[in-house]
């Protein structure tokens, strides 16, 4: 850590953020035991209480480096006391070994597996090899399945939730929310960002991939499954989005 604390952060996509350069260098990093205690801070002070979200990654890869995330990151939250709050930490990860380490260890958060649109969880393919079960496999029924005894919801690429035709353009949206529902699961979706980059090829506009294409039809039609949350770089964006449907006419 005293080599890394000598680093700052920066932006990381400047090609289509350039304005956010200006602020490069002027922060430093924040280990998780910096962010329990700015939550900590805030919380003492505030009714509306905030929570965490802790994404676990590469976890298996480091595990076998000698690195065991879960169990160092249970001793953080045993020593803040963050063990015992499931209404305010959620952990989430692209493979179900770290999140079953959890459950089995007691740890009272909500549990949230990742799935990527393709490929199969890191561990998986540790453990079986040539054949193991791919992401998509869990996004079936019988994935769900499994799934609800394990976890208590799931978060997918935006591009799961969607219809797409041959030209890529969304023509309406997919049943895995109603299906992850109906089996307990809560559902999340990442990453909900503006730039045309990022945006479903329909809701493009312009020639340039950092601008702004028309992103509030793409955010409506994917709010419009049911789901129960979202990961997005704007929440004030979402906000507005918010507001505008409440407002008459």
């Amino acid at each position: 850590w005293a080599e890394l604390s000598t680093l700052t952060c920066r932006e990381r996509i400047p090609e289509l953020r350039p304005t956010n350069t200006r602020v490069d260098g002027t922060e430093p990093m924040l280990r998780l035991d910096d962010l329990i205690t700015l939550v900590d801070e805030w919380n003492l002070t505030h009714t509306h209480q905030v929570g965490l979200v802790i994404e676990l990654k590469h976890t298996h890869f480091l595990r076998t480096h000698g690195h065991d995330l879960v169990e160092l990151m249970l001793g953080t939250l045993e020593r803040f006391e963050w063990d015992d709050k499931p209404d305010l930490l959620t952990i989430e990860s692209f493979e179900c070994g770290p999140l079953d380490r959890l459950r089995e260890a007691g740890v009272k958060a909500t549990l949230i597996f990742l799935l990527e649109s393709t490929g199969a969880p890191a561990d998986e393919v540790a453990v079986r090899g040539s054949t193991p079960r791919t992401y998509e496999w869990y996004r079936s029924n019988e994935g769900l399945d499994a799934l609800a005894a394990r976890v208590h919801g799931i978060s997918l690429a935006k591009r799961d939730l969607l219809r797409v035709n041959g030209r890529g353009h969304a023509t309406g949206t997919l049943d895995i929310v109603d299906r992850a529902h109906a089996r307990g699961l809560s559902v999340f979706t990442w990453t909900l960002r503006p730039e045309n980059r990022f945006l479903t090829p329909g809701f493009r506009r312009g020639r340039t991939a950092a601008a702004w294409g028309d992103w509030q039809a793409e955010w409506r039609l994917i709010l419009s499954t049911g789901l129960d949350g979202v990961f997005l770089d704007h929440p004030d964006l979402l906000s507005y989005i918010a507001t505008r449907a409440h407002q008459p006419g």
